[in-house]
């Protein structure tokens, strides 16, 4: 019985290192071809922030695999500095600029993160990385062993069920307590949930939740404005 036990788990240990295999290739394939792809964007957000006499990139500590620091990119979005009031953004952030606005109604400052793909830093599908403040504080000692034990990515499960986490935390009193309370607890649970149950279905599953998350806004928004401006 031992034996075949050990049997067992080695084989489900070889399929589960040959699937991470497959991920990782999946995974730089799609950031070269999604870089190809949005360059555009690239090139239009660069212009408008050096116009701005912005960076066209914000460069932040993040926790990654195994808990190892890295630079994780974004557009930028807020104004020099901001990082110093806190992490914890609300939909009208007065730190967030018009251009900032825009680019994070429609996650699109999230783009720059396929370099961190493409570096082999993250992933699409993952955990969300935290600055390691965050985790230290949000997360128990368990809880970041098991998370970070995978690659963090662009989306995952606490990213989908919170994709209106500015707009909640808008409409809250104390942002800080809510986020301690109730967003944290439950984005710790959800994370866990997906390193325990993780496989390629998994992330092709929540990979194209986001993508239909993303699309509905962009329509929800367009609908929204043809509407506004009927009225007019």
């Amino acid at each position: 019985m031992f034996a075949f036990s050990s049997v067992v788990y080695f084989v489900n240990h070889l399929n589960l290192l040959r699937s991470q295999r497959l991920k990782s290739v999946i995974d730089r394939l799609g950031a070269l071809v999604g870089l190809i792809v949005t360059s555009p964007i690239f090139l239009f957000v660069a212009i408008i922030l050096k116009m701005q006499k912005e960076d066209v990139f914000f460069l932040h500590d993040r926790v990654g695999l195994n808990q190892k620091p890295f630079k994780m990119f974004k557009f930028t979005t807020m104004r020099k500095g901001s990082e110093k009031q806190g992490t914890i953004t609300t939909a009208n952030d007065s730190r967030v600029t018009l251009l900032g606005r825009v680019l994070r109604r429609f996650k699109l400052n999230e783009v720059p993160q396929l370099i961190n793909i493409l570096e082999g830093e993250m992933s699409f599908v993952g955990p969300r990385p935290l600055p390691k403040t965050e985790v230290e504080k949000y997360y128990s000692p368990d809880e970041r062993d098991k998370i970070y034990s995978v690659k963090p990515g662009i989306t995952g499960c606490g990213s989908i069920f919170f994709s209106d986490e500015e707009e909640r935390l808008d409409k809250i009193d104390d942002v800080e307590k809510y986020f301690a309370e109730v967003i944290m607890p439950k984005k710790a649970e959800l994370e866990t949930w997906y390193v325990d149950n993780w496989n390629l279905i998994l992330d092709q599953k929540l990979f194209f939740k986001t993508i239909f998350k993303l699309l509905k806004g962009f329509g929800q928004y367009f609908i929204a404005r043809f509407f506004i401006r009927r009225k007019r």
